[in-house]
């Protein structure tokens, strides 16, 4: 079945949450796992809508595949682990779905509607080449050069950017995780341990360098990313 020209206001609402969502993985990621509570309170329709439409797009050949279940309370590109349980249990509480996408369809027709819903709002978002280590924002560009402490702060970021917090004209459209500075140090080699860390004052002074320095980096090229120090350390992004 073929997918009509103008599709209702409320799947274009879906497909354009669920294309956002999948440009934040990388490109060649196709699953995502989507908490229902979150594309209904983003569409603005009843939770038992969403079923209906998500079950429509895989007719429509936009999803390839679509697993009804428990999902952990976050919607994310999925990556190379895809949790999902039939019943709710302590790590998959929320009803939700994993999807895999149809990369062609989902791009053809997520960009169109994505000229539409954004002509409404900020044309620029923050983006993050992790291979180049290019940072954007409309014509803003941040870049971290592979050399000395700047390999130190491409690592540190392209870290930071998995576990981001990313808000959207107010609204969380990527939750991630922040992490006590320690986890950083021991993947930065800057410490051995936990322990090591506590009380290797040089180390504390090298990771919490970098993060300073990646948030003047970040603030002088008019980024609205900030890298917060409160209850452990996350980059949160701000558009």
């Amino acid at each position: 079945m073929k997918m009509s020209m103008r599709p209702s206001a409320l799947k274009e609402k879906i497909i354009y949450y669920i294309y956002e969502i999948y440009k934040l993985g990388s490109p060649s990621n196709k699953r995502l796992i989507i908490v229902e509570k979150d594309v209904a309170e983003e569409a603005e329709c009843p939770a038992p809508k969403v079923k209906t439409v998500i079950e429509s797009l895989r007719t429509d050949g936009i999803l390839s595949e679509v697993v009804v279940g428990y999902v952990p309370g976050k919607t994310v590109p999925a990556g190379h682990a895809v949790f999902i349980t039939p019943s709710p249990s302590p790590d998959c509480p929320e009803p939700g779905y994993k999807i895999v996408v149809n990369q062609k369809k989902l791009e053809k027709i997520g960009s169109l509607i994505s000229s539409k819903f954004i002509s409404d709002a900020t044309t620029d978002v923050v983006e993050f080449n992790s291979q180049d280590g290019v940072v954007r924002y409309g014509v803003y560009t941040h870049k971290f050069h592979r050399n000395g402490k700047d390999d130190d702060r491409l690592h540190f970021f392209r870290n930071l950017w998995e576990e981001r917090k990313h808000l959207r004209k107010g609204k969380e459209i990527h939750k991630g995780e922040s992490f006590p500075p320690e986890k950083y140090a021991i993947g930065l080699n800057f410490a051995n341990s936990v322990k090591d860390f506590t009380q290797d004052k040089r180390a504390q002074r090298k990771l919490f360098g970098l993060l300073k320095g990646i948030n003047r980096n970040l603030r002088d090229k008019k980024i609205p990313a900030h890298i917060e120090r409160e209850n452990g350390i996350q980059l949160t992004i701000t558009e």
